[in-house]
C-alpha cells in the first residue's frame, strides 16, 4: 500500500494570519419568507412575523464588530433578509463601519427593482455579493431577471442559484 503525503495533499494556500482570523458570521435576520417552498426551514409566513427592533439590529453589528478581528465575513440570511424592517439601516450601517467588513446576503430576488437599486447604491463600494436564490414555482422571472441586472449593473458582485422543488419522480429509487 502506498502512504500519501500531507504536502502531497496539501500544497498551496493561504495561512497568514489576516485571512485565518477573519470571523465569518452566518446571521439569520428573519425567520420567514414570502415564499412557501415545502423544502425550507424557513417557510413560515411573515404575516404575524415579530423582527428585532433596529436598536437590537445595530446593537448586535457594533458589538460583533467590537470584537475587533482583522476582518469579518458576514452573510446576511434567514427566510428573506430583505423583508426585515431595518435591512437597509442594518445594510447602511455594516458598509460605512470601520471595521474590514465582506458581506454576503441570500435573498430570492422578490424585492421590487428599486429596493435592489437602493441598497446596490447603498452598498456602492463594499465588498458585497448578492446570491439570488431563483425559485422557479413562486418567483416573477421578469421582475427576478430585472433585480438581478440592477444589482449586477451597479458593479456589485452576483451569484444566482436554482431552487427546484423535489418531484414525486425524482422521490422514487432507480430500479
Amino acid at each position: 500500500m502506498t502512504q500519501i503525503e500531507t504536502s502531497d495533499i496539501v500544497s498551496v494556500g493561504d495561512y497568514s494570519s489576516e485571512r485565518r482570523d477573519v470571523l465569518s458570521v452566518l446571521w439569520a435576520i428573519t425567520k420567514g419568507c414570502n415564499y412557501q417552498c415545502s423544502y425550507c426551514v424557513y417557510y413560515k409566513s411573515l404575516k404575524n412575523a415579530e423582527f428585532s427592533s433596529r436598536e437590537d439590529l445595530l446593537r448586535g453589528a457594533r458589538t460583533l464588530l467590537r470584537l475587533g478581528r482583522p476582518g469579518y465575513q458576514i452573510t446576511l440570511y434567514g427566510g428573506e433578509p430583505t423583508l426585515h424592517p431595518h435591512f437597509e439601516d442594518l445594510l447602511g450601517y455594516l458598509v460605512a463601519a470601520q471595521a474590514p467588513v465582506s458581506l454576503r446576503m441570500y435573498t430570492n430576488g422578490s424585492r421590487s427593482t428599486g429596493f435592489f437599486a437602493r441598497m446596490a447604491a447603498t452598498a456602492r463600494y463594499a465588498e458585497f455579493l448578492v446570491i439570488f436564490s431563483l425559485h422557479h414555482e413562486f418567483a416573477n422571472f421578469e421582475r427576478f431577471v430585472q433585480s438581478v441586472e440592477v444589482t449586477a449593473g451597479a458593479g456589485m458582485s452576483v451569484g444566482v442559484s436554482f431552487m427546484f422543488a423535489p418531484s414525486s419522480a425524482a422521490l422514487r429509487t432507480p430500479r
